[in-house]
């Protein structure tokens, strides 16, 4: 409710879930059968959900199932939190940051 136009899309256009079991099957498709484009991955702040760092796994299983598949170059990778870093506990986040540079996760 609070993203216009979300209802409508999700599910549609690439625009995928994890957190709702028909949508994360979908997810889970569009993972194996996207060979190209912009692959944008968010993290909610304040998630209401028991791991809201999920979409970060799933950032990682991607990226990763795109440079073994040799097509990691027609893929952009991007992350979006509204922490600022990879993950809200300064030595982890400063750790995964690295290895997201490493990967050309922007």
């Amino acid at each position: 409710d609070h993203i216009e136009g979300l209802k409508d899309t999700i599910g549609k256009n690439g625009v995928m879930s994890i957190y709702d079991y028909e949508y994360s099957q979908l997810t889970q498709q569009c993972v194996k059968t996207t060979k190209a484009g912009n692959l944008i991955f968010t993290q909610h702040m304040d998630s209401p959900i028991k791991c809201g760092g999920a979409p970060q796994k799933i950032m990682w299983l991607t990226e990763d199932n795109a440079r073994r598949g040799g097509f990691r170059d027609s893929v952009k990778v991007m992350w979006f939190a509204p922490q600022g870093a990879m993950f809200p506990v300064k030595k982890y986040g400063e750790i995964l940051g690295k290895l997201a540079d490493e990967r050309g996760i922007e």
